[in-house]
C-alpha cells in the first residue's frame, strides 16, 4: 500500500514536471523589437468605431429597404388604379376579371411593395362590392380568384374576354 502511494506521488510529480517543462504550442510570439507599430491596433476606439460603421450600415440598408417597399407600394397603387380605370372607360361586357387580373400582375411587378399594394386594395374593393354594392359571394370569389392569378404572376389574358380591344 505505501509502495503504491509513493509510487502514484512519483508519478505525478514527474508528469507534472513535464507538462510545465513541455513548450507552449499557443503561446504567443515574442513581440520584435525592431517591427513598425501595428497601424491600427485594436483597442477601444477602433472597436467602436467599426461597430458604429457596422451599424450605420445595416440602418442605411434598412432605410433603403424602407424606401424601396414604399415606392413599390405607391407604383402598385398607380398600377392598380390604371387597371381600375381601364375597366371603366372600356365598359365591356365580363371584362372585370381581367382588369383584376391585369391591376395585379402589373402592381406585383412593382416589388413587395406593390404586392402588399394591391393585395390590400384588392382585399378592399371585394370588401366594399361584397358589403355595400350586394354582390354575391360566389362573385367575389371569382374576382378573388382573378386576383390571385395577377399576382403571383400569371398571364392575365387567361381572363381576357373576346373582342376587348387591343389597346387593353
Amino acid at each position: 500500500m505505501r509502495l503504491s502511494v509513493i509510487l502514484v506521488v512519483v508519478f505525478s510529480t514527474l508528469a507534472l514536471e513535464l507538462v510545465l517543462a513541455a513548450p507552449r504550442p499557443h503561446a504567443a510570439p515574442e513581440p520584435d523589437p525592431f517591427a513598425a507599430p501595428d497601424p491600427a491596433p485594436q483597442g477601444f476606439w477602433n472597436r467602436a468605431s467599426n461597430f458604429a460603421g457596422r451599424q450605420w450600415g445595416r440602418t442605411k440598408d434598412t432605410a433603403r429597404k424602407g424606401y424601396n417597399f414604399g415606392r413599390g407600394a405607391v407604383r402598385g397603387t398607380g398600377s392598380m388604379y390604371n387597371a381600375y380605370s381601364d375597366m371603366r372607360d372600356a365598359n365591356w361586357r365580363n371584362s372585370d376579371k381581367y382588369f383584376h387580373a391585369r391591376g395585379n400582375h402589373n402592381a406585383a411587378q412593382h416589388g413587395p411593395g406593390g404586392r402588399w399594394a394591391s393585395e390590400k386594395i384588392s382585399n378592399a374593393r371585394e370588401w366594399v362590392d361584397r358589403n355595400i354594392k350586394g354582390d354575391s359571394m360566389a362573385s367575389s370569389l371569382a374576382d378573388q380568384a382573378a386576383n390571385i392569378h395577377g399576382r403571383n404572376g400569371g398571364n392575365p389574358n387567361k381572363f381576357r374576354p373576346n373582342g376587348l380591344p387591343s389597346h387593353y
